[in-house]
């Protein structure tokens, strides 16, 4: 905008080509920071629109150029990337080495909602310093971060989701040696994933500085969340696995069921496979008093059913429209 007009300024690009260079930091005698970079080729295009019913200064408010159609999608890729680095403090040293396959960051705005998203394959880092004698190794087959959200007040529900991933990730013989010296625990590959989605009605413009201001002092409602789902939990680590999945619809006009809190009707799958043989394994190493083994397992017996596979527990929690909880049909409250 200039003078409340707007300004059509199109596309703007250009390209950087055949780029080195170095940055040296020093910060007395504690830190000596130094870096290189080098760049084959480095591209960018803008298209850039104004919005056509932007109002005066609001267009200098990024809640009134969302209104307005202000929107932004983009990202980020590359392949083969990898750092190195060296610190020397007090005598000791630790360098590294670390590395990725391909990466990608993408992000996303327009009145409609916020998207951050985050991947990585074929991570792998090795580490070593004075303080450990031996090199630290950890190794991931992908990494991954997606982040979804409302952003503007609406009286209609909207999208959220969260997903969290780290697949078969693994860590040298050494490192596991100093937890479990006598390899009673598996060493397969770890991996976390969750899958979160839903609906929630957004009461404030999270653009809107005053609106902000409003819900930290309580005096402005954020809002509701109107549904729940579980698309995706697993978790599979040292030989037991955990998954699952399920739905939760809110009943918002309900506060009463559960003492303040939105009443939530539905239920959650649950699945789980060496569990038991875990804790064995635990109290076997001495990391698990056998008094809070025992705790575990009888909370096991109250919220699981055995499957017809040995050492694998089913459980089915479920919240109906009386408020009732219940494990596996038996009611709990």
């Amino acid at each position: 905008m200039v003078e409340g007009k707007p300004l059509d300024i199109g596309t703007v690009a250009f390209n950087m080509t055949g780029l080195a260079g170095a940055s040296n930091m020093k910060l007395g005698n504690i830190r000596n920071i130094m870096q290189s970079f080098s760049v084959d080729k480095l591209s960018y295009t803008l298209n850039i629109n104004s919005p056509e019913e932007a109002d005066g200064l609001e267009a200098f408010k990024m809640i009134g150029a969302l209104k307005a159609g202000f929107a932004f999608d983009g990202g980020f890729a590359y392949t083969d990337g990898s750092t190195s680095f060296e610190i020397t403090e007090n005598g000791g040293q630790t360098a590294g080495v670390s590395s990725s396959e391909t990466g990608l960051l993408k992000v996303a705005m327009s009145e409609a909602g916020l998207h951050y998203g985050a991947e990585a394959t074929g991570l792998k880092s090795n580490m070593t310093s004075s303080q450990f004698p031996f090199t630290i190794e950890l190794t991931a087959e992908k990494s991954a971060l997606s982040l979804t959200m409302p952003i503007s007040a609406s009286e209609d529900a909207q999208d959220f989701g969260l997903t969290v991933q780290l697949a078969n990730f693994t860590t040298s013989e050494m490192l596991w040696a100093m937890v479990d010296p006598t390899g009673q625990l598996p060493r397969d590959p770890a991996t976390l994933h969750l899958d979160v989605s839903g609906k929630a009605t957004l009461s404030f413009d999270m653009m809107d500085p005053e609106s902000i201001t409003g819900v930290g002092t309580g005096a402005q409602n954020p809002g509701e969340v109107n549904s729940v789902n579980i698309n995706a939990l697993e978790l599979t680590a040292t030989g037991a696995s955990l998954t699952g999945t399920g739905a939760f619809q809110i009943d918002n006009s309900d506060t009463q069921t559960f003492s303040g809190m939105p009443k939530p009707v539905g239920a959650v799958d649950l699945k789980l496979v060496g569990g038991n043989g875990l804790i064995d394994k635990l109290v076997a190493m001495g990391l698990l008093p056998e008094d809070q083994a025992m705790g575990a397992r009888m909370m096991m017996g109250l919220f699981t059913i055995p499957s017809g596979t040995p050492d694998t527990l089913t459980s089915k929690i479920e919240v109906n429209d009386q408020g009732h909880v219940l494990a596996n049909g038996q009611r709990l409250r």
